[in-house]
Formats: structure tokens, sequence, C-alpha cells
């Protein structure tokens, strides 16, 4: 499933950056070791994110929330589930776009935690885990600026995007053209049910589901070409 090379790379990369992290969350979990380069994906253990911004600028805009679950043993676990509302400074935050969108209110975000705390949590639980995003250049873009601002390093984690995945399928299939690649008409082609969408612990619920059932229909030894996993660092 993964590439030996790449995954040596960065392994080199987690270690320089253990080095150079300011604080032990991000220390302990830069010490983790990544999936064997021969594990299948069924193999693996993953931690599904989803996160909710006011934008789509990681130097403009902010993570406005952050939900994921945990998959082991190709079963979604889902009393590892969590979903933080991020505390942010209502006088440099602007929610009349994203706000409507994901029902998150300067009141909600009141009671939100600080960043750094959510995400300790985050890796704490992502650990050796392979970390599963619908879309994720978006959501890693965001990860690795909050990271970089709190830790002084990126995360560099292993990343499936289920978008990716879907992408690649359906061009090999020349169903490509005029698809849609968003979460919910991907999970239509796999018939699974409809969730309401923007809330960052439903998100990633249905991105778990998404990439289960990707793991499915490729099969226990196909779907290699499908599967890709990327390394963001």
């Amino acid at each position: 499933m993964f590439e030996s090379i790449a995954h040596t790379r960065m392994t080199r990369r987690r270690r320089k950056a253990q080095k150079l992290a300011s604080q032990d969350s991000m220390r302990n979990y830069l010490a983790t070791a990544l999936p064997h380069p021969n594990h299948a994906a069924w193999q693996c253990d993953y931690l599904v994110l989803d996160l909710e911004m006011s934008g789509l600028d990681p130097e403009q805009n902010h993570i406005l929330s952050a939900g994921w679950v945990v998959i082991e043993n190709g079963q979604i676990c889902h009393d590892s589930a969590q979903h933080h509302y991020v505390a942010s400074n209502e006088a440099q935050l602007d929610l009349s776009e994203s706000g409507p969108i994901h029902k998150i209110s300067h009141t909600v975000l009141s009671s939100g935690k600080a960043l750094n705390t959510v995400l300790d949590a985050l890796l704490f639980q992502l650990g050796s885990r392979v970390l599963v995003v619908h879309h994720a250049p978006l959501d890693m873009r965001f990860l690795n600026t909050a990271c970089e601002q709190i830790y002084g390093v990126r995360p560099y984690c292993l990343v499936i995007d289920t978008l990716r995945n879907e992408q690649l399928k359906l061009s090999r299939q020349n169903r490509l053209d005029g698809a849609s690649l968003r979460l919910h008409d991907c999970r239509q082609r796999y018939n699974l049910p409809s969730y309401q969408a923007h809330n960052a612990v439903i998100d990633a619920l249905a991105t778990a589901e998404l990439w289960l059932a990707q793991l499915t229909y490729a099969g226990p030894n196909g779907g290699r070409e499908d599967l890709r996993l990327r390394f963001f660092g």
C-alpha cells in the first residue's frame, strides 16, 4: 500500500521535526512509528478527520471546529468520536459567510477550547494511525499551518484522501466527466445514507463510512491504484 522510498523519506522528516518541536505533545506524536510499507490497507488503523473553517486561506482564516473518529480492525469505533469547537477572538473572526453554512456562531465559539488544546487531543489520538480526510489538501493546509504556529513543525502525516480515491476510480472507469466529488455525492455511489453536512464530527463519520466502502469495493487484493496514500509534509 505504501511506497517504501517515500516512507523512508517521511520517517527521516519526522525524526528531524521531533528534535525541533516546541512541545511534548508534538514530540510524542512524531516519535510514533509509521505503518509498515508492506501493510495492506485492511491491516492499518485510521483516524478520520474533518475540519470546519471560516474560509479557504489558512493564513487569513481560522479553524472553527474539528471532529474525528477512529477505525480499528476495519470497524468504526463510535465511542472514539470527538467534536470540538475552537475558541476565537470575535473581533478577528468574520463568520458572515461560513457561519450560516456550518451553523457556528460567535456564541458557540465563545465556549470552545483553545486551538492548542484541540490539536493536543488530535495528535494524541492520531498516534501511529493513518489520517483519512475527504479533500485532504484543504484540511492539511490548515492543519499544517496551525501546527507550525503552535509547535514550530508540521505533523508529517500519512494521509488517505477519499475524494482523490473516488476521482481515480471514476477516471479509470471513464465516468469522471461531470461527476460530483462532494462527500454526499461520493457516498451515494456506494448506497450510503444521507447525513446532515457541515458538522465536523458527522462529516468525519460520513468520511469513515465512505473509506470503508471504498476498501470493500477495492477488495482484499485489488484496487491498489485507487487507494492512494499521500505524504503531507
